[in-house]
């Protein structure tokens, strides 16, 4: 209990922090059309981790479920694992990142053992070239598929309207 305690503090401490760095106000860019989102993919955890197994199967159906987002997608975009990412490996030519901190918190250990887990995060696109955050939506309490979902669906809408 503690230890769940401990760790949704934290994760509401890094989207506080991360909040506060992203500068809420910012519409998307328009460019979003034409350059390429880069969506980050979830890795499966080590089988030796307790609660596993159900963690993986719950990875598998979460970038499914992204991939069929994918093919409603308006705009440029491609996928890679975030471990492939952060190694560098093999990295697709792109311009922005579809991220957010629930999204990273999952894929660095945190094992959900159901797919009804609800956090509270947020989802941002990253300018890869300038650095600078552009918030799709925030502190929404969701299960993790629905945070791609969201952004996926979120960033068309809020091109049309121009923000």
């Amino acid at each position: 209990m503690r230890t769940t305690i401990r760790t949704s503090l934290s994760a509401l401490l890094l989207a506080v922090l991360f909040l506060s760095a992203a500068g809420r106000a910012d519409p998307l860019p328009q460019d979003l059309r034409t350059e390429t989102l880069l969506v980050l993919l979830f890795d499966k955890a080590p089988t030796s981790l307790r609660g596993a197994k159900k963690h993986n199967e719950l990875v598998e159906a979460l970038n499914e479920k992204t991939m069929k987002e994918l093919e409603i997608y308006p705009y440029p975009s491609a996928t890679m694992l975030r471990s492939k990412y952060e190694k560098k490996e093999d990295v697709p030519a792109h311009t922005y990142v579809l991220d957010g901190s629930v999204m990273k918190m999952f894929n660095d250990g945190e094992v959900v053992a159901t797919s009804s887990s609800v956090y509270v995060g947020d989802v941002v696109v990253a300018d890869v070239r300038s650095g600078k955050i552009h918030v799709v939506f925030e502190s929404k309490s969701r299960t993790y598929h629905m945070f791609m979902k969201y952004a996926l669906r979120e960033i068309p809408k809020r091109m049309e309207k121009g923000n």
